[in-house]
């Protein structure tokens, strides 16, 4: 498990998908004002300042587009994938 305040190493691709972000940096400015002003609301008030901090919820977005799959995965796909997952980290109370 992690530290707190450790970032995770990034995967190739991963990075790779950030790095595009730079190509387009208007229309990725303009999403991530958008997500802000949507999310403003699940912020926490911890003493003077809100939580997440600018820094860390860019890195959470960033994160999240580095991630999110490219194209839905199908039924199969989906069930290979819950297989692989149990089979590493177990089936969890879920």
């Amino acid at each position: 498990m992690p530290r707190p305040h450790t970032i995770p190493k990034r995967g190739e691709d991963v990075r790779a998908r950030i790095n595009v972000l730079s190509e387009m940096p208007g229309e990725w400015y303009r999403v991530i004002r958008r997500w802000q002003e949507m999310n403003r609301r699940w912020k926490t008030k911890t003493g003077e300042a809100l939580s997440p901090g600018e820094n860390e919820e860019y890195l959470l977005y960033q994160t999240l587009v580095g991630t999110w799959p490219l194209m839905p995965m199908s039924s199969e796909e989906h069930a290979g994938y819950c297989a692989a997952h149990s089979a590493v980290h177990g089936k969890g109370d879920a």
